[in-house]
């Protein structure tokens, strides 16, 4: 909810000091290949010390909320692809509902301090 309004302070600093899309859309490429290989290999860690290694089904389960339809990667492709174009703007994005949603959840928290410690 904080971090919502001033979502693009970061992405104007950058522009001010750097501006360039090169180094925008290559850093975000490599970032999206690194975050995808450390998220293989960090599965396989853990696929090795499950009970049953070889239970494909939750391999299915996992690639179907991954990119199925709908899956969690499908959802975002559409804001993903958006950074790539070359006037994009955080702010261009509105994201008013998000936070809405967040400050609700945060209220219904607050009436239940017990979860909160």
């Amino acid at each position: 909810v904080e971090e919502s309004e001033h979502k693009s302070v970061a992405f104007d600093v950058y522009r001010d000091q750097v501006d360039s899309y090169w180094v925008r859309t290559s850093e975000m490429a490599f970032t999206t290949v690194e975050f995808i290989g450390f998220t293989i290999l960090h599965y396989n860690q853990l696929r090795a010390e499950m009970d049953d290694p070889t239970d494909w089904k939750s391999v299915r389960q996992g690639l179907n909320w991954l990119v199925g339809n709908p899956g969690w990667l499908r959802k975002l492709g559409k804001s993903y692809l958006a950074y790539y174009k070359r006037d994009f703007h955080p702010s261009k994005r509105d994201s008013a509902h998000l936070r809405q949603q967040g400050l609700e959840k945060l209220a219904r928290l607050m009436k239940r301090p017990q979860l909160l410690s």
